[in-house]
C-alpha cells in the first residue's frame, strides 16, 4: 500500500482535502475488498475441512 501511495503522490500532488480523500478512498476500498475476500476464503476452507 505504501508503494502505491508513493507512486501516486509523486505523479500528482493533492492540492485539497477533497483530492486527498479521493486518492485514499481508492486505496481503502482495495484494502477492505481484499480483507473481506481473504476472510471469506478462509471461512470457506475452514468450514470444508471441519
Amino acid at each position: 500500500m505504501g508503494h502505491l501511495a508513493a507512486q501516486r503522490s509523486t505523479r500528482r500532488v493533492a492540492t485539497s482535502w477533497l483530492e486527498w480523500r479521493r486518492e485514499w478512498t481508492r486505496l481503502v476500498i482495495g484494502i477492505w475488498a481484499g480483507s473481506l475476500l481473504g476472510l471469506g476464503l478462509a471461512a470457506t476452507v475452514l468450514s470444508v475441512s471441519l
